[in-house]
């Protein structure tokens, strides 16, 4: 039987209140490289979606010849498309399920969590001359609510922003210790849970890209013709993971991912800069110790770390300057082994977005039916 791996790349851009949706497409990825595992090995699955996966997998090997392995071994993203790579990948290499990313989007990921505590109205008479604005706004006939807003849900999300617009103005709304503190929950919830074996196959790989902003900038000299050397200011940082020569099932420290995280998506305006002291104090009052911490900071940030900067350095969003991180995963592929033949042809698939009423998506079967077109129509064409 000739086997053939299907290795996907994903680049997951930033998007906001896309994040939501971009993790039911990454959460999908992760049941089909489930299902691929639990196929070769001959072990049940676990219902879903997954069936689904395995099934397509077995009937591409029934008309082709062809076993497939799926696995994604390459990711990078910017900011909350960043998150959601972040755990994708934890949830990858040490098996662990990413249940807890589910519940942060849709239980934490709210506004009246992620505000900040001084700046939350003070009662219910805070700015009570802003609340009939807003709600004017918002129950606008044609407006933005009622055209991507399911309707049970209009006047849960009138409420909350009323209230969201009478919250601190003038400074960033939403806490970043806060958003700090929640990512911190959710990987420990993915380390407490219930836990496989990794989803890569022995010792392959996975490289994880996140990108992040430096505010400030850092000084970079290049070496040009006339004149013979220039000085620029460079705010672009890559912040890269790997499982090179690391124990199966280690990806990084736990407050590495959270680092990577809060950083990425510190939407300016929303979220205040982060900085390595608030991640220093988060971790202080959970008394978590970071042993990695210096050898970490010099690598991220070597010419703050350098000059002693590093704890105040001011990082934002990384969607800033770098929202499609295309040539991080393209240069990650060069460099990534292969177990099986493996096609040379580089294909993006890029799914599109419209709004549409919650029913609609629910009774057309939501991401799980879309996934598994791609992969039907598209993917076993390219075999």
């Amino acid at each position: 039987m000739r086997e053939k791996e299907l290795r996907l790349a994903l680049i997951c851009y930033g998007g906001v209140s896309l994040a939501v949706y971009m993790h039911g497409i990454t959460r999908e990825i992760w049941h089909l490289v489930r299902a691929s595992r639990s196929y070769h090995e001959g072990t049940p699955t676990p219902g879903g979606s997954e069936d689904i996966y395995r099934e397509l997998i077995a009937e591409i090997e029934t008309l082709s010849g062809v076993r497939l392995r799926v696995l994604t071994d390459i990711i990078s993203g910017a900011s909350a498309g960043g998150i959601n790579g972040i755990f994708l990948s934890q949830a990858i290499v040490t098996g662990q399920s990413l249940e807890p990313l589910t519940d942060l989007w849709l239980r934490d990921a709210d506004v009246e969590v992620l505000l900040d505590p001084d700046a939350r109205p003070l009662s219910r008479f805070s700015k009570f001359w802003a609340a009939p604005i807003a709600w004017t706004v918002l129950r606008r006939r044609g407006g933005a609510i009622e055209q991507t807003v399911a309707e049970e849900a209009q006047d849960e999300v009138a409420a909350k922003l009323s209230r969201f617009v009478r919250a601190r103005w003038f400074q960033p709304p939403f806490g970043g210790e806060v958003f700090s503190r929640l990512l911190l929950d959710a990987f420990q919830a993915m380390a407490e849970g219930p836990a496989g074996q990794s989803l890569l196959p022995g010792t392959q790989p996975l490289d994880l890209f996140v990108t992040v902003t430096d505010f400030h900038g850092h000084s970079e000299h290049l070496r040009l013709n006339s004149p013979p050397d220039v000085t620029e200011t460079e705010h672009r940082i890559t912040i890269g993971f790997s499982t090179r020569g690391k124990a199966e099932g280690e990806l990084a420290h736990a407050a590495e991912l959270v680092f990577a995280g809060r950083a990425t998506a510190s939407f300016p305006g929303a979220f205040p800069p982060f900085t390595v002291r608030e991640l220093d104090g988060l971790l202080k009052s959970r008394k978590i110790e970071w042993g990695r911490r210096d050898g970490f900071l010099q690598r991220i940030l070597p010419k703050q770390f350098a000059a002693g900067v590093a704890d105040d350095a001011f990082l934002i969003d990384g969607s800033v300057l770098a929202n499609a991180p295309f040539a991080q995963a393209i240069g990650g592929a060069a460099r990534s082994p292969c177990k099986a033949r493996s096609g040379p042809a580089l294909r993006l698939y890029r799914p599109q977005t419209r709004p549409t009423k919650l029913s609609h998506w629910q009774e057309n079967g939501g991401g799980r039916r879309q996934t598994a077109r791609l992969f039907r129509n598209n993917i076993r064409r390219d075999l």
